[in-house]
């Protein structure tokens, strides 16, 4: 295989199978599902063959496909915008989780019978070449150009099968995802990326990354997809959205922003502790997840903001950890919120009695988010602080009181849901069902695999984060 288009032909799996379901006839309806599954199998099982055949120790990314997809720019007509994709150590784990959280997500999440089933099938597989497609390209236009991609499948997962506030929550998902796009193409076409970016370059990459991701202030859209969407975009938006984010951050902004770091750094950390904040007075389950992965997603900016070798290594590794992390709460949150008809956290309490099994799910995954020891995020965030040190001790204390807050907010999360008394209804729920438990199985094997070993991602994204940028697209 060696010389093989090993990442077109993963993108294209979940292409082609998504247009093959969607153009299924009715008489052949049956068919979509197993076709939808399978192909989401078939990609996860490539990516693995991928990433073990990726070199550790190599900073330069591995099975480059290079091509011209914009030829005749200019005054001239002889600037070339280039598209590119690569596997490297910025993207390596969010290429695995991704490929592997989706088919895990799809078992669970499936609308089973339902007559607009080829809808879902063929949005879901869409997204999931979309965030694909994002995370392995080399140049910001060509990841601006797959984040767009993720916006009609949004609108029509949230705007079918969303809640009641469906209609808004699809609007402002799909709105936001454009938003970051365009910023991010016309932050690629000035050159974001390159060490000699301008100003209004690095403004149009944090742009795209706050309106995607998405952070404070406009982290609304990502809270209603979560809160409002169905689950498949509730996972999405806990798990797939900021590894995206903070790759495309780490990628092309960061290495542009020398003599911004300061500025960058001091707004992460306010949107973190705001958003940490928020998740300590949330009242409704997946609301409080949602604002945990925001606080997360926007420490993650903070390392990947220092600039160095560790804090780029260390956002990277936390963002890991939040996909791995915020799938499971977004999971167990499902199927809390399906048993007792309501997410708000007054309903819940004492439910480690009758459900010793999602007690401990939701106990570890938010122990992976907020990067306890054990998990991936753990040397992520440790990584963080040692960067984040060179800027002084008082941003040290800040990164640690966001990280205080948080913690305080899951506790308070778990305290509601799972401990005290337990009213007679709550009683008589069911624990997770068997294929919730294979999912949760699997991720918590995932996290304490990286989290127990962290030197195995490590020695894979350090190189990348140490190399010089190879981002410049525009050719003439």
């Amino acid at each position: 295989m060696i010389g093989a288009p090993l990442l077109i032909l993963l993108l294209a799996m979940p292409a082609i199978a998504a247009v093959v379901v969607a153009a299924l006839p009715a008489a052949h309806g049956a068919m979509r599902a197993p076709i939808a599954r399978a192909a989401a199998w078939a990609t996860a099982a490539w990516s693995a063959l991928i990433v073990l055949r990726f070199e550790a120790g190599v900073g330069a990314p591995q099975f480059v496909q290079s091509w011209g997809w914009l030829r005749g720019l200019g005054p001239d007509g002889d600037t070339v915008l280039t598209g590119r994709l690569g596997l490297d150590g910025f993207n390596v784990t969010a290429v695995a989780l991704i490929a592997w959280i989706t088919p895990l997500v799809l078992r669970r999440t499936a609308p089973d019978g339902d007559r607009r089933e080829r809808t879902f099938w063929a949005a879901a597989l869409a997204l999931e070449f979309a965030a694909l497609g994002a995370v392995l390209s080399l140049d910001a236009s060509l990841f601006g150009a797959f984040v767009a991609a993720s916006a009609f499948p949004l609108l029509l997962l949230v705007g079918i099968w969303g809640g009641r506030a469906k209609l808004d929550a699809a609007t402002q998902s799909a709105t936001h995802a454009l938003i970051g796009a365009i910023a991010f193409a016309a932050a690629g076409i000035v050159g974001l990326g390159t060490a000699g970016a301008g100003g209004l370059a690095i403004a149009l990459g944090v742009i795209g990354v706050v309106a995607f991701a998405p952070l404070p202030p406009l982290h609304r859209a990502f809270v209603h997809a979560a809160t409002q969407g169905p689950p498949h975009t509730a996972v999405w938006s806990t798990a797939i959205a900021p590894l995206v984010g903070v790759v495309g951050f780490t990628r092309f902004v960061a290495p542009s922003m020398a003599g911004s770091s300061t500025i960058v750094l001091a707004l992460a950390i306010g949107a973190a502790l705001y958003a940490a904040l928020l998740a300590l007075r949330a009242q409704e389950l997946h609301a409080l997840v949602a604002h945990a992965v925001i606080a997360e997603s926007a420490l993650a900016i903070v390392g990947a903001a220092t600039g160095s070798e560790a804090g780029r290594s260390g956002a990277i590794l936390l963002a890991t950890g939040i996909g791995l992390g915020g799938a499971g709460l977004a999971l167990v949150s499902l199927a809390l919120r399906q048993r007792r008809g309501s997410g708000e956290l007054a309903r819940f309490g004492g439910l480690a009695g009758p459900m010793p099994i999602a007690a401990f799910a939701f106990a570890a995954f938010a122990s992976a988010l907020v990067a306890l020891p054990g998990s991936p995020g753990f040397a992520g965030a440790w990584l963080i602080l040692d960067a984040v040190g060179d800027f002084g001790a008082t941003w040290v204390a800040l990164v640690v009181a966001v990280q205080a807050v948080l913690a305080a907010a899951l506790v308070t999360g778990f305290r509601a849901v799972m401990l005290g008394p337990c009213s007679s209804r709550n009683a008589k729920l069911v624990d997770l069902e068997r294929r919730d438990r294979a999912i949760v199985f699997v991720l918590l094997v995932a996290i304490a695999a990286l989290g127990l070993v962290p030197r195995t991602a490590v020695d894979r994204i350090a190189p990348s984060a140490g190399a010089a940028p190879v981002t410049t697209e525009v050719r003439r």
